[in-house]
């Protein structure tokens, strides 16, 4: 490069950067229980992969299931009592409507039915609390994920209220890197791109990891969004990307570089 060459043609033979970074989560989940109960089984180990809605944890559910058997038998009660009840005032209206029974009585009897319609509707709303309630005993993964530290044991007692925690799922792939990019560098990509917006260059910027071993991850990235802010300090904003992880060779707290250029058709990558 000429020394004599302006800061903007300088930025515009520029087309890779190399800049520090470390994998962070992408997403790590508290999982609680909604219920109070004893756990009575954990079936999941640190570092154990699941997928969403797999079987984390078990509450003791003898208590649930005793809920569960009285709301059906109490919805079959009930069920019963309103077809005895729109029987006798099926048999109440006929009785009216040929003159041999007073009207009042037919009222007295569609009115005995519909309440036991309304218990009717009550007992099935308890049968589906009964059911939500046994249903809540299993404690099931919300993302796909990998297990973190086990926060409670087999035996102990846990209360919804609170707040107990029991394990951590954190969110591995795709790995998320945050690498901080002064930002002088940051609007030089930008001249060199000839970008209108940061969204824009985002966009066509390729990402590569390499690894502390000296070897680059075999997948490569892209960037998704920078923060709103510099660092004071050293003047540099922080830009997070996502690379595709499915071995889980990026692990949280690892120091990486990530180099970024533009991608192949790109504005710069055309001027190269």
């Amino acid at each position: 490069v000429s020394l004599l060459a302006s800061p903007q043609a300088v930025a515009e033979q520029r087309t890779e950067w190399t800049f520090a970074g470390r994998v962070v989560p992408r997403q790590t989940v508290e999982v609680a229980n909604r219920i109070n109960g004893v756990v009575h089984k954990i079936h999941v180990v640190s570092g154990q992969g699941v997928r969403q809605c797999d079987l984390l944890v078990s509450l003791d559910d003898a208590d649930a299931r005793i809920d569960l058997a009285v709301a059906e038998a109490e919805l079959a009660e009930a069920r019963a009592r309103l077809d005895l009840a729109n029987d006798l005032a099926r048999r109440q209206l006929e009785l009216a409507s040929r003159g041999t029974a007073p009207e009042a009585r037919a009222v007295e009897r569609s009115l005995e039915a519909a309440i036991a319609a309304a218990v009717v509707s009550r007992a099935e709303a308890r049968l589906r609390l009964a059911r939500l309630a046994l249903s809540r005993t299993e404690v099931r993964a919300p993302i796909d994920g990998t297990i973190g530290q086990l926060k409670v044991a087999t035996g102990a007692f846990v209360e919804a209220e609170g707040g107990t925690v029991l394990l951590e799922l954190v969110q591995l792939d795709p790995a998320l890197v945050a690498y901080s990019v002064p930002y002088a560098d940051r609007m030089d990509a930008m001249v060199a791109d000839g970008a209108a917006s940061v969204a824009g260059l985002l966009a066509r910027l390729r990402l590569t990891l390499r690894l502390p071993n000296g070897r680059n991850h075999p997948h490569a990235g892209r960037a998704l969004f920078e923060s709103s802010r510099i660092d004071p300090n050293t003047q540099a904003l922080t830009v997070w990307g996502a690379f595709p992880n499915a071995d889980r060779t990026l692990l949280p707290g690892l120091a990486v570089q990530v180099v970024s250029r533009f991608a192949a058709g790109s504005q710069a990558g055309e001027k190269r």
